[in-house]
């Protein structure tokens, strides 16, 4: 017989369950699986089981999730599949006084979550796996910023961030320290001693290279080739004189003999 015609005949000559009324067939003892069922949970397979309705929240004391098999809610039910007990509830991985561990916010109590505030700092938090830093300092005046702060936008501050709000990375003397290394402290000592060329004080300076070693294209020099900070005008004059020690003697010469 085909697969179709041989089940049709084992069905047909298949012990009937013995409870009358009854035509399913036997699964054990005699009895269908629904009335096994019912003699295995009460000892007597006419009596009804007495289901109760899922409702509420789980049995575990302090968890509130809502009740889904066996009494407990769907996390406590498979963690008894995987271990075959329920631990008391608790939140061992909590943030410490329910605060954001990405940017030190509350955490709401109804968000459902652990250690974060929203998404977005749970998803900062995961890009850096818990290792985000919480401060950064300043470069130029060592100030201590937090990176907990946030943009107008609602963004957290970047993680590379070098300089303060007050510095800025286009000031002047963030830029003098990126190209030069010249801190604020070493500019406002050259510029109270004054240009060492004409000793004028007061004046803004400018650092004094070698462009044989690093082209005016180079935004950052190499260290070398500074030989030091003078005013505007002497830098501008050493460049039009092209760096050439006879042009300038002779230039001197000149001034000389013409006064």
């Amino acid at each position: 017989m085909c697969r179709r015609h041989y089940q049709e005949v084992q069905a047909a000559t298949a012990q009937r369950c013995s409870i009358e009324e009854c035509d399913k067939p036997a699964h054990s003892r005699g009895w269908c699986s629904p009335h096994y069922s019912r003699w295995h949970s009460t000892g007597d397979p006419l009596t009804p089981l007495k289901r109760q309705p899922n409702t509420g929240p789980c049995t575990v004391d302090g968890c509130n999730e809502p009740m889904r098999k066996r009494t407990w809610c769907a996390s406590h039910y498979n963690q008894w599949r995987r271990t075959g007990e329920v631990r008391p509830f608790r939140y061992k991985w909590a943030a410490k006084d329910g605060l954001c561990v990405v940017c030190g916010e509350p955490v709401p109590k109804e968000s459902k979550r652990r250690k974060h505030c929203s998404g977005a700092c749970q998803t900062v938090d995961s890009r850096t796996a818990g290792k985000r830093p919480t401060h950064f300092t300043c470069r130029l005046c060592g100030t201590v910023v937090s990176l907990r702060a946030r943009y107008e936008n609602g963004r957290l501050i970047r993680t590379d961030m070098i300089w303060c709000r007050s510095c800025g990375r286009d000031s002047s003397d963030a830029l003098r320290y990126k190209r030069y290394g010249i801190t604020p402290d070493e500019y406002a000592a050259a510029v109270e001693r004054g240009c060492p060329i004409c000793k004028r004080t007061g004046v803004k300076l400018h650092l004094d290279h070698d462009h044989s070693c690093c082209g005016p294209r180079k935004f950052r020099l190499c260290g070398k080739c500074a030989r030091g900070l003078i005013c505007g005008n002497c830098n501008r004059a050493l460049g039009l004189m092209r760096d050439d020690v006879n042009a300038l003697e002779a230039a001197a010469a000149y001034l000389k003999r013409t006064t």
